[in-house]
């Protein structure tokens, strides 16, 4: 298919698909605790206030203690990250690579020079 000098609007076919306008009832575990995020994505926890994705507004959450102040995120059976109570956050799930600076060599000592960052893996 050759699209040459078209525009994207030129080309555009609306999807056949639909999306429901919300999503199906969700049974979470018993020993989960549930909380359904506000509007601007908050959630009340111990009278203090937890700030959680705003794609999450209006959703129910649910927290599943790991260990005593720290709980497992879930958004239905996707995990969202661990939130830790000492600091009222929810933490990244992503596993952070470690960075440091490297020093490049480059055959001559004059050209010598420091990349930052570089992502060890």
């Amino acid at each position: 298919m050759k699209f040459g000098q078209n525009t994207p609007h030129s080309l555009y076919v609306p999807s056949v698909r639909t999306m429901p306008k919300r999503l199906k009832h969700y049974d979470y575990p018993y020993h989960f605790e549930v909380r359904r995020a506000s509007r601007n994505s908050g959630i009340r926890w111990k009278a203090r206030w937890l700030q959680a994705s705003v794609t999450l507004a209006e959703e129910y959450i649910d927290f599943e203690e790991v260990e005593d102040g720290m709980h497992d995120v879930y958004f239905r059976d996707l995990f969202v990250g661990r939130f830790v109570e000492r600091t009222m956050k929810i933490e990244d799930v992503i596993r952070r690579v470690p960075i440091r600076q490297t020093i490049v060599e480059c055959g001559n000592p004059k050209t010598r020079r420091k990349v930052s960052p570089v992502c060890l893996e």
